[in-house]
Formats: C-alpha cells, structure tokens, sequence
C-alpha cells in the first residue's frame, strides 16, 4: 500500500465542509469494521468502506478513523514521561483524532475485527454524514481521558452512532467478547456504551468519575477480582456519569447533521448563484466586446469615407 499520511478529523472535516453537498452523498460508507490491536494497549480503531459514484465509473475508497494522544516527533523523552504520568493520574492531554483515506484496503496484522456493520440497501451514511459525526465527537470530547475519552470509547461512539443512526446491522467477529475489554479481562466499556470502572473503581474516587456513596456502597459488594498495585475493588457500574453518552451522542449527531446539512446546501446555493453571476458577466463581457469591435468597425468605414469625400 503507498504510504498515506494521516489527517487531523478537524481539518478534514472543515475540507469536507467546503465540497458541494451533492458530491458528497455520492459517496456511501457501505461496511465499517471496529477492530481491536493485540498488544500494549489494545488500541481500538475503525475501518471503513466507501462506494462512491464518479462522473465516468464507480469507485472503492477506504478510511481508518481513530484517537490517539497527540504525539510530537521532536517532544523530548521528559515531556513524554510528563504526559504518560497525567494520563495515569486522571488528567487531559490534546487529543489525536485522526483519519486516513486510501485507495486500496488496510491491513493490520498486529489488530483482529470484533464488529462489523452492514447497511440496508438505500440508508446508507454518506460523507457527509460521517462528517457531521465526527464533529460531535470533538465537541463532546476534544480532550483524550485514560478513564474516559480515549480510544475504546471514540470507536464505540462512531460504530454505534453510525449504527443506530442508519439501522445497520451488527455483526459479531469470532473475538467480539474482547471488544471494550483490556488485557482480555477487564470490561472498560459495557453493551450500552457506558464505561465501567469496575475493576478501577479506586481510581475514579481520586479522579472524581466515581462519588463518595458508589464506593460506599461497592464495600458492601461481593469483591471479585485484585488488580496488581490496587485495592481489590466490586464489579460495579458507575451510572450517571458524564461519558455515558451513547444516546446523547446520537441526539447530537442528528441535529449536527441538519445543521451541517442545512449550511452545506446553503453554501453550495451561493456558490450556484456565483457561478451564475460570473457566468452572466462573463456574457456582458462578450457583448461589450462584440459591441467595441462593431462600433471600431463602423468608425473605421466612416473614416474611410470621410477621407474618400
């Protein structure tokens, strides 16, 4: 595959923004993967399939959506040993979102696909579509979290925003109980999309994700499981937190994608009156000229005759 850098979702979405609408509804998202890296972190990213009509053939593209922590190539092993420890003492670091469009398919021989998702004939997201969800997902998150908005949960949201949003059908792959789960074990994000702690349930009452009251009440619960270097803590789920946004993202999604409808059809309405415009000055021209060339014409008969005379 030829090397293919990377984009900024913010800055691609802002391109996108800028292309006619009706372009990019040509442009259907047909498949989309969810998978899964097999070592370190077990980095979770998507993969997606596009079916896009040209003017002379149809055409396959292929994209790779994902968050990461916003690396640096020349942040120094200090800065990177200062971010690794906020992350792990529940701050925010500049979150990476990133896309990569390609002509030909990806392949990863370190990751495996949990989730697969399939559309209905005819209610296929388009890229603009894809777009808009994107953005909501910057809003509601432009900071990656270690025990919130971090890599598992940005492609939950998008394979599921685009998911329920278009009645795509689920399909699970041979290792879809991993999904969500690090080191094979620990649940991170449930069903519903709403992080579990569970097994970090300490953790959340120093970061704040969990309250006075839900450790509390875990003591009393049936301790399941030790976790190196922490407290043995219940299996439990913290509800009500902030990044339970599975439906929230969805109602935002829906409304991003009238707005960025709406402004994106206006746009290209403007842009059709210019054309419109340029090409009627274009025509004024052409007649003024057609009009200097007779009017140049006529002066040089009358001079003509004058000097005849």
């Amino acid at each position: 595959m030829p090397m293919i850098l990377p984009l900024a979702v913010r800055d691609w979405t802002a391109a996108m923004r800028k292309l006619e609408l009706s372009r990019l509804k040509q442009c259907i998202i047909s498949r989309i993967e969810h998978w899964k890296r097999q070592r370190a972190a077990e980095h979770e990213f998507l993969l997606l399939e596009f079916i896009c009509v040209g003017l002379s053939k149809t055409y396959k593209r292929y994209a790779r959506v994902e968050r990461d922590i916003e690396s640096s190539p020349n942040g120094s092993s200090l800065r990177r040993s200062s971010t690794s420890m906020r992350l792990k003492f529940g701050g925010k670091v500049a979150a990476e979102d990133t896309i990569i469009i390609s002509p030909e398919p990806f392949s990863d021989e370190d990751s495996y696909s949990v989730f697969h998702l399939d559309f209905p004939s005819g209610n296929n997201p388009n890229v603009a579509d894809l777009s808009a969800l994107l953005e909501v997902m910057i809003d509601v998150a432009p900071k990656y979290h270690l025990y919130t908005y971090m890599c598992y949960w940005f492609a939950r949201m998008v394979f599921d925003g685009l998911g329920f949003g278009f009645k795509g059908r689920m399909l699970e792959g041979e290792k879809a109980r991993f999904r969500g789960k690090f080191a094979h074990k620990f649940n991170i994000i449930n069903k519903d999309g709403r992080f579990i702690l569970s097994r970090f349930l300490y953790l959340g009452k120093i970061f704040g994700n969990a309250s006075e009251e839900e450790v509390e009440q875990g003591k009393d619960d049936e301790f399941v499981v030790t976790v190196p270097g922490l407290p043995v803590v219940p299996d439990i789920e913290i509800g009500n937190a902030p990044y339970s946004t599975a439906q929230k993202i969805l109602d935002r999604f829906h409304k991003k994608r009238d707005i960025v409808y709406a402004a994106m059809t206006q746009a290209e309405e403007l842009r059709r009156l210019e054309r419109e415009a340029a090409e009627a000055e274009k025509q004024r021209e052409k007649v003024r000229l057609i009009m200097t060339a007779k009017l140049s014409v006529l002066t040089d008969i009358y001079r003509t005759r004058l000097n005849v005379e």
